[in-house]
């Protein structure tokens, strides 16, 4: 299991370090320990044998190579930083891992020959940890199966169209890979007025330029360019505020975070423009939206099939009972007691 496995591997440092003879030299077939015991036979995957225990072959280069790609494959990380690091370091890594593959061997002999694995405790240890990662592979299993049904039915023609309609309004669609240009409002405003000043220049930008009111009014004028979602240097009020208009130009009175008050006009809005589903990072990525997005729905719908199929019942009224007849918690008479604070004397 690659959860024990790994865990093994980092917890290395804590177990007996045994002698054992280095990488390079089971690699290259010149380590005389081994080789005076004849570990170097090759074993029945016809590889030459990395571990022996009491002059006889117990792990096969071809099992080393094998226990070591799993723990690659499950933490690629970990090959990447291999690859990184000098040929020195890199071996003391494959000493640490066959330390971690021997202490297994050790434990596995000892454990059989000592019969501790005839226990009952150990056997039904072993019987429970067997039921939950038969369960716990069957539940990935079947949501696997679920998932590749889906896969198959989700076509480039359904991603396309889904993409098309919705990528408007669909939050997620509007960051990388599929957003080429984020839209928003230009915004101009004057800012730091009272409630009645901005009332009355409000009025008076919808039907002039409000640079010339607030020339007219000594005020002036800031130019927030294009307010997007992610325009975090602007008032949030005012950001919200005009992010909600679908045309341009409108004026409002926008109340600042600060207290005062800003007429905000609106003078063109840019849509968002998307990479087209062409996109191989697009395509990869609506497919799996889609896919994540049906794959609850799918199962849920099977467990109602299943239920159906294999006609299952809960009988909650069973349940209940058995509710009712657990034993209730004893209550627990709570004593207190006084602390009292020494008293000193003087000396």
């Amino acid at each position: 299991m690659k959860n024990r496995f790994l865990t093994v591997i980092f917890l290395v440092s804590a177990l007996m370090m045994l002698p054992a003879c280095d990488w390079k030299s089971w690699m290259s077939h010149s380590c005389n320990t081994c080789s005076h015991h004849g570990a170097h036979d090759h074993g029945s995957d016809n590889s030459a044998c990395c571990i022996s225990l009491n002059g006889k072959p117990a792990y096969s280069q071809k099992d080393f190579e094998n226990k070591f790609n799993d723990l690659c494959q499950a933490r690629p990380d970990i090959k990447q930083a291999l690859q990184n690091l000098p040929a020195e370091q890199q071996q003391g890594f494959y000493d640490q891992f066959a330390e971690a593959v021997l202490a297994e061997l050790l434990i596995t002999r000892y454990m059989k020959e000592e019969g501790l694995t005839d226990s009952p405790e150990y056997k039904k240890a072993a019987q429970q940890a067997h039921e939950a990662v038969e369960t716990q592979l069957m539940n990935n299993m079947f949501q696997s199966h679920i998932f590749k049904q889906i896969e198959k039915e989700i076509t480039d023609e359904m991603a396309e169209k889904y993409y098309m309609e919705n990528r408007d309004r669909i939050a997620i669609f509007k960051r990388a890979p599929f957003i080429d240009a984020l839209g928003g409002v230009s915004v101009v405003v004057i800012e730091g007025l009272k409630q009645a000043e901005a009332q009355d220049l409000a009025k008076r930008a919808e039907k002039q330029d409000l640079k010339r009111v607030a020339q007219e009014s000594n005020r002036k004028v800031k130019d927030l360019g294009l307010v997007t979602a992610r325009s975090m240097d602007v008032d949030e009020n005012v950001r919200s505020k005009v992010l909600g208009y679908s045309s341009a130009p409108q004026v409002d009175v926008v109340k600042l975070a600060n207290g005062k008050y800003a007429v905000v006009k609106a003078t063109a809005i840019t849509k968002d423009t998307f990479k087209p589903y062409s996109d191989q990072d697009v395509k990869e990525s609506v497919k799996s939206f889609l896919i994540r997005n049906e794959l609850g729905k799918a199962v849920t719908k099977t467990m109602e099939d299943l239920k159906q199929k294999y006609g299952a019942v809960i009988h909650r009224d069973v349940i209940m009972k058995n509710i009712k007849n657990a034993p209730m918690a004893e209550e627990v008479e709570v004593v207190t007691t006084e602390v009292v604070a020494p008293q000193t004397t003087n000396a």
